[in-house]
């Protein structure tokens, strides 16, 4: 089978997100899509991450019902801190020798994996699909990397403009659904 990753923080995870997944498991033709939970993004802040498992039961709440194959993977949270993407394929491969993956990012990654430990190996063994962000150089970084573009719509979300609603007491059920809201207000994530 040939898996997609898609690593984040999902932080929490929103429609924007379901959105890529869903564009990008159709035009790869991906047999699954796994959203690969990421504890603590090595080239990120720690600030205002929501605890591991809350992230993960979110993650599964928004995917319970999609109409494409998707899971949850935890198999970071498992591994050594900080989080590298190379330690992590590696692990997936030794624990799923019978499936290809690929990975699933934004341009912005992808502008910036020459500061991923080992990018060179993870160019070379996987395939690589992302989508745009708005005034970036997509094409040059496809030929550059070796990418594939899917264009997909993008809903203009973030996972920080979502924290800075909950802080207000805002409604977030159309950013993130109604099971994701409820699961965040029950929790007094972010506040």
């Amino acid at each position: 089978m040939l898996i997609g990753l898609y690593f984040g923080s999902f932080n929490p995870v929103h429609l924007g997100h379901i959105q890529i997944a869903r564009a990008m498991y159709y035009a790869a033709g991906f047999d699954e899509l796994w959203f690969v939970v990421s504890p603590q993004n090595p080239l990120k802040a720690a600030d205002e991450l929501a605890p591991e498992q809350n992230r993960v039961e979110m993650l599964r709440l928004a995917i319970a019902k999609l109409d494409f194959a998707a899971k949850v993977c935890d198999i970071e949270l498992a591994l050594p801190k900080p989080s590298y993407t190379y330690k992590t394929l590696e692990e997936l491969i030794l624990q799923y020798p019978q499936h290809k993956f690929a990975l699933v990012m934004g341009s912005d990654n992808l502008a910036s994996i020459e500061l991923w430990k080992r990018y060179e190996e993870i160019i070379q063994q996987f395939p690589i699909y992302f989508y745009p962000r708005q005034n970036d150089s997509s094409r040059v970084l496809a030929k550059r990397y070796g990418a594939t573009l899917v264009e997909a719509e993008l809903l203009d979300y973030s996972s920080t403009a979502i924290r800075m609603k909950v802080a207000r007491g805002e409604d977030l059920a159309e950013l993130v659904g109604e099971e994701v809201a409820s699961y965040i207000a029950v929790n007094k994530l972010y506040r």
